[in-house]
């Protein structure tokens, strides 16, 4: 039988399944072809060559079948005329620049920080870090090592720093999250009120891990210098073990000698010793008969006890000004820093409504953080006023691990098992008071990082079948 070739000049369909290849009568079949390989379809219809690429730069690096991803490209936009390539490899780091005129350029490789730290980027890694640039600042962040800074410190120079929280202009505090990682009821208690001093727990909870870290005790830091065993270390007071009450939080009884103490979360036990400074007199005692060292008679709840003074009050009164306790008896009032070697570091990262945000590490999953508003570098929740850091939980009843935060409407939240969002407001800011986590879909997210495109979020789902899209 003779072959009959029928010119075809439309492919708008590009390639058909082998069904359709007999398929004549098909209006598909004259707008299609068997094969496009190596061809662009245009949109009104025809083809045109695939442009060759260019061969920029040489890694040097051997194939290996078992690694997903030896190389990672990722951009670095500082200007419209100032762009780079980071190329991300094994415990190494090289940047191109993109000239105005469409040239790269190869400039520098980085394979340390400024403290002379292999860059901690591997093998192991390279797929799952998340990274957030702002200026001249790309944030890197994975949960085995605390979050890097990779600075442009002019048009063709680079460097690597380790992240560094704020810290107080007398150094005693590091203004960065703490979480109580212990189990209800630990105490902790301390040998003294400041310098170096021994601090023992009521439960087993050290380990050698511990060292380097901070606890903070009430309102003060405890820097842990020695590891004794599971329930005693060694740790450098950064000041004194001394917590500000509020304005008038003592109060009296008339003919009575106790005077009661509003001490917020105060952690306490009754028969401990604390130490009275700042008080003024009230209700007929005296400032002296206030201040010194007293023992607590009485705990009334969490947040208020009794102290014995040394004379009795002839009336009843609030006010005391504003004083000072100073204790280094046990007390449930104590935290540990959220990001260390032992706990993790956090997996997740993004710029949203001026504040860097942290989420999920190996010890807290599903935790969300927050910078003040502005102060990228300073943790510290404060008195949860407006412009102060943001700890938050995304707790729905399963262990999720935040893998990427993604600033779009909302801040958008993709977990190993569902996905979040933080909720913005009209014409208001997320504050302390107003942050909230909201489950929305329970499909899970991978490791691949989610792109925004027209107003969505697109995201490889946990099982690597399927690219979802997150919409509004």
């Amino acid at each position: 039988m003779a072959r009959i070739r029928v010119p075809l000049n439309n492919f708008s369909f590009g390639e058909v399944s082998p069904s359709l290849r007999s398929r004549t009568d098909s209006p598909v079949y004259v707008a299609a072809a068997e094969s496009v390989k190596n061809f662009f379809i245009r949109a009104e219809g025809g083809v045109i060559n695939r442009p060759g690429t260019e061969r920029i730069y040489e890694f040097g690096l051997t194939y290996d079948a078992s690694l997903a991803q030896q190389v990672r490209l990722e951009p670095f936009i500082f200007s419209d005329d100032e762009k780079y390539i980071i190329a991300f490899s094994n415990v190494r780091i090289d940047i191109f620049r993109i000239a105005t005129n469409g040239t790269v350029s190869h400039i520098q490789t980085l394979t340390a920080d400024v403290n002379g730290d292999a860059v901690p980027f591997d093998n192991t890694n390279l797929v799952e870090f998340t990274y957030t640039q702002k200026g001249d600042f790309m944030f890197i962040a994975h949960r085995t090592f605390l979050c890097r800074e990779l600075v442009r410190t002019g048009l063709t120079t680079f460097e690597m720093r380790v992240f560094a929280f704020d810290q107080s202009i007398d150094g005693t505090k590091k203004h960065q999250p703490y979480y109580n990682f212990q189990g209800a009821g630990t105490t902790i208690t301390s040998s003294g009120t400041s310098g170096t001093v021994t601090l023992t727990c009521s439960q087993n909870y050290f380990a050698s891990g511990h060292v380097g870290t901070r606890l903070l005790i009430g309102e003060t830091e405890a820097l842990i210098s020695v590891f004794t065993n599971a329930t005693t270390v060694t740790a450098i007071l950064q000041g004194e073990l001394t917590t500000q009450l509020d304005i008038d939080a003592l109060k009296t009884k008339k003919d009575s000698n106790k005077v009661e103490v509003t001490h917020v979360l105060h952690g306490l036990a009754s028969g401990a010793a604390v130490v009275i400074a700042e008080a003024g007199g009230l209700g007929g005692i005296g400032a002296g008969d206030i201040n010194g060292s007293r023992t607590i008679s009485r705990i009334i709840d969490d947040n208020k006890y009794e102290i014995t003074a040394g004379a009795s009050a002839t009336s009843e009164a609030d006010g005391g000004g504003s004083p000072t306790v100073k204790s280094g008896a046990a007390t449930t009032e104590w935290y540990e820093q959220s990001y260390s070697a032992l706990r993790g570091f956090p997996q997740a990262i993004t710029f949203h409504e001026d504040r860097l945000w942290f989420g999920g590490t190996p010890s807290q999953p599903d935790g969300l953080w927050a910078s003040k508003t502005g102060y990228y570098f300073n943790f510290d929740v404060g008195e949860a006023e407006d412009d102060d850091a943001i700890d938050i939980d995304a707790s729905v009843g399963v262990t999720n691990q935040i893998r990427h935060l993604v600033s779009n409407r909302d801040l958008q939240v993709f977990a190993s098992q569902s996905e979040f969002y933080v909720p913005a407001f009209q014409d208001a800011p997320v504050t302390p008071a107003k942050a909230k986590v909201s489950l929305q879909t329970p499909v899970g997210s991978g490791y691949v990082r989610p792109q925004s495109l027209d107003g969505a979020t697109l995201f490889v789902q946990a099982t690597g079948t399927a690219i979802r899209e997150y919409i509004f």
